[in-house]
C-alpha cells in the first residue's frame, strides 16, 4: 500500500520534467508539436481537479472495503502511467493527469484509514 504513496508523489512531480521535455526541440519531444503555455498549464492544473473529484467519491470504499478500494486505486494509477507512457497528443495526457488526480484524491482519504485499521495500537 505504500506504493500508492510513491505513485501519488510521482504524479505530483511528473509535470516538472515532462513539461521541459515537451518544450524541447520537436524531434526530441514525445508530442508531435510543441504545446502552448496555456496547454502546459492545463497539464499541471488537471491533477488537483481530478483530486477533488476523487475526494467526492471517497465514501465508495465503505461499500467494497478499504483494501479493495486501494487495490482498485492502484489499478487507476497503473492505467494513468501507461497512458502517459504512450500518449502522443494532449488529450490523452489530460485524461491521464485527471486519472492520477482522481486516484490521489481517493488515496488521500482511504489510505490513512486503512493504515490505521491494520496497524497495531503501539505503531499508531
Amino acid at each position: 500500500m505504500n506504493l500508492i504513496g510513491v505513485s501519488w508523489g510521482t504524479s505530483l512531480g511528473w509535470s516538472s520534467p515532462a513539461i521541459v521535455k515537451m518544450t524541447d526541440e520537436p524531434w526530441d519531444s514525445p508530442l508531435e508539436f510543441i504545446p502552448t503555455a496555456e496547454q502546459l498549464s492545463w497539464i499541471g492544473s488537471i491533477l488537483p481537479i481530478g483530486g477533488f473529484v476523487g475526494i467526492i467519491f471517497a465514501p465508495f470504499p465503505e461499500l467494497i472495503g478499504r483494501k479493495r478500494s486501494l487495490l482498485l486505486d492502484a489499478l487507476i494509477f497503473i492505467a494513468s502511467f501507461c497512458i502517459l507512457s504512450f500518449a502522443r497528443d494532449l488529450t490523452w495526457i489530460y485524461i491521464a493527469r485527471f486519472l492520477q488526480g482522481f486516484a490521489s484524491g481517493v488515496a488521500n482519504v482511504v489510505l490513512p484509514m486503512y493504515l490505521g485499521e491494520i496497524s497495531s495500537a503501539s505503531c499508531r
